[in-house]
């Protein structure tokens, strides 16, 4: 296992609900319709992935949540 240390930063979280083959859907809301009309932008940092108690792949209805990092808007 490694570890990683993450620079602070605002994040915009995400509930996945569905198969974890499936997250590319949420994953693509985020960033083709949520994100472009948020006026906020995405700060460079990683996006994260957490496979919490709600998640389990033996069911389809699992929670994933999902969240990227954020800056503020130049606009």
């Amino acid at each position: 296992m490694h570890s990683l240390v993450i620079d602070k930063s605002r994040y915009a979280s995400f509930t996945h609900k569905g198969a974890a083959g499936e997250l590319d859907n949420t994953v693509n809301y985020v960033y083709s319709s949520w994100l472009l009309g948020s006026g906020e932008r995405h700060s460079g940092g990683p996006d994260l992935e957490v496979y919490g108690r709600d998640y389990d792949p033996r069911f389809e209805d699992s929670k994933i949540q999902y969240a990227i990092p954020l800056r503020e808007s130049e606009l």
